[in-house]
């Protein structure tokens, strides 16, 4: 479920809680106010109070006593009993005589019959199971006559009378509003709530399509007992005068009433004893189903049955409590706590209203179930709040670890980035001067394994950006023709290099220009190619473009691209899409990749309005279907233009710089000085003139002294980094190189580092590892005026730190040298220390071993200075400073090969970063000890 859903949906639970309170808090606030305030007259002129006199008692058997009521004799069923009394003297003409009566009597004063009630004439079988009211209208001259009751009803309840109250209508209506209007309010107000809490599932299933069935369950189970609290209310029966069917539904609902808490137990307990419940709810469907048999056969009434009823109901309780004890002991229960001591709170409750209700005392029947069900109501709503808390919490570490993860992957970018750009930008030189043909051939190589580490590194970031929502798609015009003609030429190469065939359906009918992004879209179609080839063996790979008009001017281009490769099996095609997924490991272990080529394919054909679908048979190929929603710009169709594709020479050619500029000044920034080499070569066939500098303090002099045309400037360097070096420059109109375009090198290849840097007041971003053509169009779009072509010039020299470097001499170092014994015995020594294979590749980094000792020095050099301002920023605790610094150091140890100090000086980078004092200030002396080992044994070689 996307974040916006899951956002919606917590919204909308919110505001049912908040429903549900905020309408038992006003009704609250509502019943205190009027206590207090607006107290009404309306019962003033009610009078009403019990019958408080003596009554006899005569069975069939003869046997008689004196009681007051309540009162409840045990005699067999059928037996008759007579109830006697007199009436006092207080009676007036408007009295009303009233009381809570069973199934069968007669009433008589002074032997004339004032009421009879028989319960046998009830209209469906099985005849009443209630006790109602009854009321008599009395007058003066009943005062002190005999009021005699005769029970003759074939019931267990024969033996009981209850209370009897006389007054007038007024207070005797009052008195049962007094007795059992709590209940039935606060069961309405139950009822309500359950309303509340099945729209909003209801609501959620329906916009989110996700059912919470213990939410759902909860709320059935609340509206069971509101139902049943206010069918079994007297004062229900009193207010729409039905005793009989109203008492039929709180029988018939006392055992369906458990089987909705049974499944919600369930369901808070993850499903671990459901064998156990499904058995508990069959008991209880199979106890309904024969009491309400019995009792619409007439065999056994429900009042007989509730005993049997209550054991079983009672049994449930037990097993329920057992098995959260047992989830208790296995250490389940932290995850529904309080829905534990809800159910818990709600079995005793209902334990102790049926003890009361089977005990046959005046007892108003479900006041203690009411108060249980909201028992678990507030511990359910409180359980509730946790989860909404939890989750908060939890998603608040998701946005925590997400910002971790796009720091990580924008610093292992910066890290791999910057190593790749030497090996890139050096690799390229030999491509470009080398002769031996062996030579081009294992630099070929090392090309190719770049460009897939960086493949592998950008969509690792890509991912990123998709997860986080942060990937842009940018919609410009762009030539279909052009589109499919990379395409097709890409696909001719990647198959020719694998004996493939190539089969290509390209209709004509695609408009020429559409607008959309291009690069997404040959990212989406290059993905799918790239694997149709890395799964084939033998056979073709298909390449089918099409496209339909949707409307308006949208415009679904559709790409299949169709191989005959080792194909998918049915189990795992819907798992081909998931990030860091691999199908058929077994099978595939040896082919490269990430797992994330067809996950990112998803998400960008989604973000572009489309879709991606395969159809495969295992052994046989597949065929992945891409659709992408793009805009018409020109309708005219495409044709077979796409067909004139220029060929890339697969032979080496030799390289030639895309334009000369003698005359022109450039300066180089960065605080590896390998980097500032590679832009040194790479350059070079330019005639530029190169200024080369490794600090931002050097940079500003210089620009003070100098009018540059260009100035290529690293953003992260010690003391004053890129953005700093560029506010100096840019702070007055009158500096020098005030207009100068000015472009930030840096390794940072996060999304969205490209406008950072814009909007930072860099003119032009290029990111690390640098290739020469991506240098050179920089140089040329902002150096060069329209159409002029350069001509040769002499070049000048280059300057790091202050010191200067002749090209001549330079450029003698890549040819074989004699130097003198003095200087190859400070190499040698310098390669003892290093070791032969890291010096090797010292060597090749540096470009030649003369110049790699020269290198060496500077590092040990500059490395001892970074240590001193590390510490004078330790004692000040200045952690940006200090990051500098450790930065600083990481990349010339990396320069030198020394990939422990250089992890260690990445341990201190980030300790500064995130503050970690402590460990700075403990482990300091012990890596400026083993920095500056190094750093002396190296200059103590040269």
């Amino acid at each position: 479920m996307s974040n916006n859903k899951r956002e919606g949906l917590e919204r909308l639970i919110y505001i049912g809680i908040g429903i549900s309170w905020v309408f038992v808090a006003v009704v609250i606030t509502l019943w205190i106010v009027s206590m207090c305030f607006f107290r009404s007259d309306a019962f003033a002129e009610g009078r009403c109070k019990d019958l408080d006199v003596t009554w006899t008692y005569k069975t069939s058997t003869g046997e008689t006593g004196e009681c007051s009521l309540p009162f409840r004799i045990n005699i067999p069923l059928g037996d008759r009993i007579e109830f006697s009394a007199t009436l006092p003297d207080d009676i007036g003409d408007d009295t009303y005589l009233s009381w809570l009566g069973g199934r069968s009597f007669t009433l008589y004063i002074d032997g004339a019959k004032r009421l009879s009630y028989d319960g046998d004439d009830a209209w469906l079988p099985g005849r009443i199971v209630k006790s109602k009211f009854f009321s008599i209208k009395l007058s003066r001259a009943d005062c002190g006559k005999t009021i005699l009751i005769v029970k003759d009803e074939p019931k267990s309840r024969n033996g009981y009378l209850g209370t009897f109250t006389y007054g007038n209508m007024l207070g005797i209506i009052g008195d049962i509003f007094a007795d059992y209007g709590f209940n039935i309010c606060a069961a309405f107000i139950l009822f309500f709530i359950s309303v509340v809490i099945l729209l909003i599932n209801t609501g959620i299933a329906t916009i989110y399509k996700i059912d919470n069935l213990s939410f759902r369950l909860l709320g059935y189970g609340m509206m069971s007992v509101a139902v049943w609290v206010i069918s079994d209310s007297f004062l229900y029966q009193t207010l729409f005068g039905d005793a009989y069917i109203s008492g039929i539904i709180s029988f018939m609902m006392t055992p369906i009433m458990p089987l909705v808490f049974v499944r919600y137990i369930d369901e808070v307990q993850k499903h671990r004893y459901q064998k156990v419940y499904i058995a508990l709810v069959y008991v209880l469907l199979t106890d309904a189903i024969i009491t309400t048999v019995l009792h619409f056969t007439d065999i056994a009434s429900f009042e007989l049955t509730m005993l049997a009823n209550d054991i079983i109901i009672g049994a449930v309780s037990a097993v329920i409590l057992f098995l959260i004890i047992k989830d208790a002991t296995a250490g389940h229960l932290p995850e529904y706590k309080w829905v534990a001591i809800g159910i818990i709170g709600l079995i005793l409750f209902s334990a102790f209203e049926m003890i009361l209700i089977n005990i046959y005392t005046p007892y108003s029947g479900g006041l203690f179930l009411t108060l249980g069900i909201y028992f678990l109501l507030i511990c359910s709503m409180i359980h509730t709040i946790g989860d909404i808390i939890t989750s908060e919490r939890e998603k608040r570490a998701a946005i925590d670890a997400s910002l971790v993860k796009s720091t990580f992957l924008a610093n292992m970018s910066h890290e791999i980035r910057t190593p790749i750009n030497s090996i890139m930008g050096m690799n390229e030189m030999i491509l470009r001067e080398n002769k031996d043909p062996d030579i081009g051939t294992y630099a070929d190589h090392i090309k190719r394994s770049c460009n897939l580490l960086m493949s592998i590194i950008g969509d690792v970031l890509d991912f990123s950006k998709i997860e986080t929502g942060k990937i842009n798609i940018v919609s410009d015009p762009y030539s279909t023709g052009d589109l499919l003609s990379d395409l097709t030429n890409l696909l001719n190469e990647q198959a020719k290099a694998k004996s493939l065939g190539v089969e290509l359906d390209i209709s004509g009918d695609i408009p020429t220009v559409l607008e959309g992004d291009e690069n997404r879209v040959k990212q989406v179609v290059i993905n799918l190619i790239t694997n149709a080839v890395k799964y084939t063996k033998t056979g073709h790979i298909g390449l089918t473009a099409y496209g339909t008009p949707v409307h308006g001017s949208s415009y679904e281009l559709t790409f299949e691209v169709s191989d005959t490769g080792i194909g998918i099996k049915d189990d795992d095609q819907d798992k081909i899409f998931d990030s860091f997924t691999r199908v058929d490991q077994e099978k595939n272990r040896n082919i490269q990749g990430t797992g994330l080529g067809l996950a990112i394919v998803k998400a960008l054909c989604n973000i572009m309005g489309g879709d991606i679908t395969v159809k495969s048979k295992y052994g046989e190929g597949s065929v992945f279907t891409a659709k992408l929603i793009q805009n018409v710009v020109d309708p005219a169709p495409l044709g077979t233009s796409w067909k004139q594709v220029r060929r890339k020479e697969q032979e080496r050619v030799e390289y030639r710089a895309s334009f000369k500029a003698p005359g022109k000044r450039i300066l180089a920034v960065d605080d590896n000085e390998s980097n500032l080499m590679v832009i040194r070569q790479l350059l070079k066939k330019t005639e530029l003139t190169v200024d080369l500098v490794d600090n931002g303090k050097d940079v500003i002099g210089l620009c003070r002294e100098k009018k540059y045309d260009l100035i290529l400037l690293d953003h992260m360097m010690p003391d004053l980094d890129g953005v700093d070096v560029l506010g100096v420059i840019r702070q007055r109109p009158s500096n020098t190189n005030y207009y100068t375009p000015i472009i930030v090198l840096t390794a940072n290849a996060t999304e969205g580092s490209r406008k950072e840097y814009i909007a930072a007041g860099f003119d032009d971003y290029i990111s690390k590892p640098v290739s020469g053509e991506k240098l050179e169009e920089i140089m040329a779009k902002w150096i060069l005026p329209a159409k002029e072509q350069a001509s040769n010039g002499k070049k000048g020299n280059d300057i790091i730190s202050g010191f200067e470097i002749d090209d001549s001499s330079l450029a003698s170092e890549s040819k074989p040298s004699s130097p003198n014994s003095d200087s190859a015995s400070k190499i040698t020594a310098l390669e003892e220390l290093l070791g032969p294979d890291v010096f090797k590749q010292v060597i090749i980094y540096c470009g030649g071993r003369e110049f790699a000792g020269k290198v060496l020095a500077k590092i040990a050099e500059d490395s001892l200075k970074a240590l001193d301002n590390m510490k004078n920023a330790l004692d000040g605790e200045d952690f940006k400073s200090y990051s500098i610094n450790a930065h600083s150091i990481k990349g010339m140890m990396a320069s030198a090969g020394m990939e422990n100090l250089r992890d260690h000086a990445k341990e201190h980078e980030f300790a500064a970063k995130e503050e970690r004092i402590d460990y700075m200030r403990e482990d300091y002396e012990a890596f400026a000890e083993e920095i500056g080992d190094f750093c002396k044994k190296v200059l103590d070689c040269v």
